[in-house]
C-alpha cells in the first residue's frame, strides 16, 4: 500500500531568492506610481471609448509625459548607483546621465508640439528611445542593488559565522 506521500508529485518550485522579490516589489511600486498619468488617462479612455485600441493608444501617446518621466527614471538610476559613495565608481554613467539629461532638458523646450502631438517622428522616436533605455536602466540597477546588499550581507554573515567557528574551535583546544 502507499501512504499519502508517496502519491504526491515530487514537484518542487526552485527557490526565488529575496533580491528578486524585493526587486520586484519596488520596481512594480514604482511602475505604478509613476505611470499614474498614463494609467488615468488610458483608464479615461477605456471608460468613454471601451476597447477601441486606436483610442487607448491617442490616450497614452503623450511625448511630453514620456520624457519627463525619462528624466525621473535616469535621476533614479543615477541615485541608486551612488547613494553608498559609488559616483567614482560609476562615473561614465555620470557622465551620460548630464548629457542625456541636457538633451532632454532641450527637447522640453518643444513642450507645445509635444502635448498636441505635432512633433516630428524623429523627436518622438527619440523620446521613446530615451525613455525604454532610462526605464530599462532603473529596472536593471534596482534589481542589481537588492542583489548587491544580499551577496554583501551573505557575505558578512558566512564571515561571521567563520569567526564564530573559529572562536569556538580555539576555546575547546583551550579547555582540553
Amino acid at each position: 500500500m502507499m501512504n499519502e506521500e508517496e502519491k504526491k508529485p515530487s514537484f518542487k518550485l526552485p527557490k526565488i531568492p529575496n533580491w528578486f522579490w524585493d526587486g520586484t516589489e519596488s520596481v512594480f511600486w514604482n511602475i505604478l506610481g509613476n505611470l499614474i498619468p498614463i494609467w488615468f488617462v488610458a483608464a479615461i479612455s477605456i471608460y468613454e471609448y471601451g476597447f477601441d485600441m486606436s483610442k487607448i493608444y491617442d490616450a497614452i501617446h503623450q511625448p511630453y509625459t514620456y520624457l519627463i518621466l525619462s528624466a525621473t527614471y535616469l535621476t533614479t538610476t543615477f541615485y541608486i548607483l551612488n547613494r553608498k559613495g559609488g559616483f567614482y565608481k560609476h562615473k561614465y554613467f555620470a557622465i551620460i546621465f548630464i548629457v542625456l539629461l541636457m538633451i532632454i532638458g532641450y527637447t522640453i523646450k518643444d513642450r507645445k508640439a509635444l502635448e498636441d502631438s505635432s512633433a516630428t517622428f524623429n523627436k518622438e522616436i527619440f523620446i521613446v528611445i530615451v525613455f525604454l533605455l532610462s526605464f530599462f536602466s532603473y529596472v536593471f540597477y534596482e534589481f542589481k542593488s537588492h542583489f548587491d546588499v544580499e551577496k554583501t550581507s551573505s557575505e558578512a554573515e558566512s564571515k561571521k559565522q567563520f569567526t564564530d567557528l573559529k572562536d569556538s574551535f580555539k576555546n575547546f583546544k583551550e579547555d582540553e
